[in-house]
C-alpha cells in the first residue's frame, strides 16, 4: 500500500503540471507534462494508463542491469575524457519504453543527454521507428506524443540503447556521432 501512496503521489506531482506550455493536437483537449525541463509533451494518454503505472508494485520498477551500467558508464568516461564532470541519475522511463538513465553534464556546458536502455534489441529497433525524422513526434503502438523541445533534438542509436540529446553544443555533438554514428533522427547542427 506505501509504494502505491508513493508513486501515486510522484503520478499527482506530474498530473499537476497539465496545462502549462499546452499545444492542442487534432480534436484532443489540451493536456500538456512538463517532464525533465527540456520539454513539453502533449500525449493522448488515458486515465487506465496513469491507474496502471500509479498501481506498479516496486519490484516492477526498472532496474538498470550491470551490462547497461557498463554502456552508461563508458558514455560518461567518454564525456569525462573531454573533461566534463558527469552524474548519472537513473529514471521512470518516459517518452520511449527503455530503461532510463540521465547524464548530467557541467564543465564546458551543461547539458544532459538522456540513455534509454533496452533488454531486447527488438524493442530497442521498434522504439527507433516510431521517432519521426526531425524528433519531435514519436508514435508509439498505444499512443502518439508531440514534443515541443526547447532546443534542438537529436537521437542516436547503439544495439540496445537509444540515446537522446537536446542542444546544440558542437563538442557533444561531435562526440556522440564519434561513438554512434550519424543521428537517425531530430535537427541538424
Amino acid at each position: 500500500m506505501g509504494k502505491t501512496i508513493i508513486v501515486t503521489l510522484k503520478l499527482l506531482l506530474m498530473l499537476s503540471l497539465v496545462g502549462y506550455g499546452t499545444k492542442t493536437a487534432g480534436n484532443r483537449s489540451p493536456a500538456a507534462d512538463t517532464i525533465n525541463n527540456n520539454f513539453v509533451v502533449d500525449t493522448e494518454k488515458t486515465q487506465e494508463t496513469y491507474d496502471e503505472i500509479a498501481t506498479m508494485e516496486e519490484s516492477e520498477s526498472p532496474q538498470i542491469r550491470e551490462t547497461e551500467s557498463e554502456f552508461v558508464n563508458t558514455l560518461a568516461g567518454s564525456f569525462k575524457e573531454k573533461d566534463y564532470e558527469v552524474s548519472i541519475e537513473h529514471a521512470e522511463p518516459e517518452i520511449l519504453r527503455g530503461e532510463r538513465c540521465i547524464l548530467s553534464l557541467s564543465g564546458l556546458s551543461e547539458d544532459r543527454i538522456t540513455v534509454y536502455l533496452y533488454d531486447d534489441i527488438t524493442l530497442a529497433q521498434d522504439d527507433v521507428l516510431c521517432i519521426d525524422k526531425s524528433g519531435t513526434t514519436i508514435t508509439l503502438p498505444e499512443q502518439t506524443i508531440y514534443v515541443t523541445w526547447k532546443s534542438v533534438p537529436h537521437y542516436y542509436y547503439q544495439d540496445k540503447a537509444i540515446i537522446e540529446y537536446v542542444g546544440m553544443d558542437n563538442t557533444i555533438l561531435m562526440l556522440l556521432t564519434e561513438l554512434y554514428g550519424e543521428q537517425f533522427a531530430g535537427g541538424t547542427y
